[in-house]
């Protein structure tokens, strides 16, 4: 074979070689920024329903206390115990 065509397979095989390891990385670096998105959404949305949950709860007891006049409020109050 020709040194310059063997030349050429080498510098092709290099160019291949440092090109896949490129996509690798843009591949792991996709990953991962998919988990950190994940993770800061279901921050986002958890942790504040973790510390309003309780003036939640606190809202409903006082409306069991009037539901007692409204059937309609005390099947809504009903629905929302069913979904705790």
């Amino acid at each position: 074979m020709d040194q310059e065509l063997k030349d050429l397979l080498a510098e092709n095989l290099r160019v291949s070689r440092e090109t896949n390891q490129m996509l690798r990385s843009l591949r792991n670096q996709a990953r991962w920024g998919l988990v950190g998105k994940i993770i800061l959404w279901v921050a986002l949305v958890v942790i504040p329903l973790y510390f309003i949950l309780p003036f939640i709860n606190t809202y409903m007891d006082v409306l069991e206390g009037s539901a007692q006049s409204n059937p309609d409020l005390q099947k809504l109050i009903d629905q929302y115990r069913e979904l705790q």
